[in-house]
């Protein structure tokens, strides 16, 4: 998945969960939908020219670049599980 698609299923996973997130009004709603999308480009994190590992420079490349290192690319930050854990997180 690229950055589109993970951006596309977060928006679509944030409206699909609305009905039953406990939050009140459209601010909550609001941050709720751009919340879970930037849960769902997380595991993004582990390829160093994805956009969520270049965005702050330095503050944001050297969790990439553990990230990477420890769980390698597309491995285990793409597992259904690390998404829920992150989540829950």
């Amino acid at each position: 998945m690229n950055r589109t698609a993970h951006v596309l299923t977060g928006v679509a996973a944030a409206l699909w969960t609305l009905p039953v997130a406990p939050i009140n009004g459209v601010a909550g709603s609001a941050a709720w939908v751009a919340t879970t999308t930037g849960y769902a480009t997380a595991p993004d994190l582990d390829h160093r020219k994805s956009a969520l590992a270049r965005m702050w420079g330095p503050v944001s490349e050297v969790p990439a670049w553990v990230v990477r290192t420890v769980f390698g690319h597309r491995g285990k930050t793409h597992h259904p599980l690390a998404v829920v854990a992150a989540w829950v997180i």
